[in-house]
């Protein structure tokens, strides 16, 4: 969007143009049905009434006052304002100074226009009010000079037929045209023979830490699992996590460095570090209010003073570091944290989790290795493995279709190497290991990188 309201503040449209696509784009989105993660709450919500089921959901959509997915499509993310229609409008009421007068918008994107107008009255027009405080004049900005249908030839703006900027939406993925991921067995078994014809070695190795380097009767309440409110049946398979990770970063760890715990949630990771580390400086970083409001609450109670609160987005850290960790950094997510250790040169310990959910982004894009690249796997064939990397489940389950759990291990370990030899090709000793216990969660998977190790 940066990019886009630069394009239109320099444009100059005397022979006529095709404005840039985001308008169109966004125009689009909108034109689409509501999604939501919970669709019977808000249903409940904006038709007043009480569904839990699939079959109450079908009763309401066919009566004749239905709940409406389109004109419910309200706000750039559904039904309610969020931080992503702030930062939209801050954009498209720039581009709409710059084109009023043309009228083109509203007579080309009624959608973007109505949604404007609908985020401009919402909270009684503060926000609309902090932009004129806020924005340049075109008094002050040469730029924000207003285009007239006098100085303008022919304007353009494509809309596409489709276009989601829901994050969930498949043709994220780029698979080049395919709208859903195959996960037909036979296909499959071709997928990975072609991955066995890669020069690598694919697997991960028993975790070798014989004793703890710490000892659970030691640790206060707050810094244990209990002190985060997890159920009774969840604390000891979260204990085995935390300490296949802690034994790796105290081992790594020196007095006066920074570790990073990504995606920190309510602090479980990061607060024991802190404890156990008391010379080092913890980084939490976490982008819900909510979980990182009951990790500050830990904290304080632990009367820790070592420990620094990010609420952010990984994109938006900066700050150098010494040490990554991410215990269960959603998909894409871990790789943006990778990322974030090689750009500083940190060693990382890393659980991967939720493979099927790998998409190409702007500054991480798959496979993320030299060799995986060379390879003839398709794309398409890559997000295929990671997908059925998700199809892990407890072998000790009589439900559990075992072949198929194996497999999914198999894929861990195919898109964990290509991870590795990614951070291989940039100085780093890399080792895949696995959890102890392994059973602890079906994403058992570790990854510890030492930068110029040997």
């Amino acid at each position: 969007m940066i990019r886009c309201v630069e394009e239109v503040l320099k444009f100059d449209a005397n022979g006529g143009a095709i404005l840039p696509p985001e308008i169109g784009q966004f125009e689009s989105h909108l034109l689409q049905p509501l999604k939501s993660h919970n669709i019977y709450k808000l249903i409940n919500l904006v038709n007043n009434v009480r569904i839990s089921s699939d079959e109450e959901h079908r009763k309401l959509v066919s009566a004749e006052q239905q709940f409406d997915f389109h004109a419910n499509h309200k706000f750039a993310e559904g039904y309610e304002k969020t931080l992503a229609d702030l930062m939209l409008f801050l954009c498209f009421e720039l581009i709409e100074r710059r084109l009023t007068s043309t009228g083109l918008l509203r007579a080309n994107v009624p959608n973007l226009t109505g949604w404007m107008e609908r985020v401009s009255k919402d909270d009684e027009g503060r926000l609309h009010r902090v932009c004129i405080e806020m924005l340049p004049t075109e008094e002050n900005c040469s730029l924000l000079s207003t285009l007239t249908s006098s100085n303008v030839g022919e304007l353009e703006i494509k809309i596409p037929q489709e276009f989601s900027l829901y994050k969930s939406d498949t043709k994220k993925l780029n698979l080049k045209g395919d709208q859903v991921l195959t996960t037909n067995q036979a296909e499959v078994l071709e997928i990975l023979r072609k991955v066995d014809r890669i020069p690598t070695d694919i697997g991960s190795t028993v975790n070798d830490w014989s004793a703890n380097l710490f000892q659970w009767d030691t640790v206060p309440v707050d810094a244990r699992p209990e002190g985060g409110k997890l159920p009774p049946a969840r604390i000891l398979r979260k204990r085995h996590q935390l300490e296949s990770l802690v034994n790796e970063v105290m081992q790594l760890a020196n007095d006066g460095e920074i570790i990073v715990d990504f995606c920190s949630g309510t602090g479980h990771l990061g607060i024991l570090l802190a404890y156990l580390l008391p010379r080092c400086t913890i980084y939490l970083l976490e982008n819900k209010e909510e979980s990182q409001q009951r990790a500050m609450e830990r904290v304080e109670r632990l009367g820790l003073r070592n420990v620094v609160f990010f609420q952010c987005n990984l994109d938006y850290f900066t700050a150098p570091f010494d040490i990554g960790v991410s215990l269960h950094a959603c998909g894409v997510a871990t790789d943006i944290v990778l990322e974030k250790c090689f750009a500083h040169r940190a060693h990382f310990v890393s659980c991967p989790c939720c493979y099927g959910k790998l998409y190409n982004i702007e500054h991480v894009t798959y496979p993320r290795s030299c060799l995986f690249r060379a390879s003839d796997l398709l794309l398409k064939e890559y997000f295929c493995v990671a997908h059925c990397a998700d199809q892990t489940h407890d072998l000790s389950s009589d439900r559990t279709n075992v072949a198929k759990a194996h497999q999914g291990f198999y894929c861990m370990d195919v898109i964990d190497r290509d991870r590795a030899l990614r951070a291989e090709e940039l100085g780093y000793r890399v080792l895949r290991k696995r959890l102890q216990d392994e059973t602890c969660t079906p994403k058992n998977r570790l990854l510890v990188g030492i930068y110029g190790g040997v």
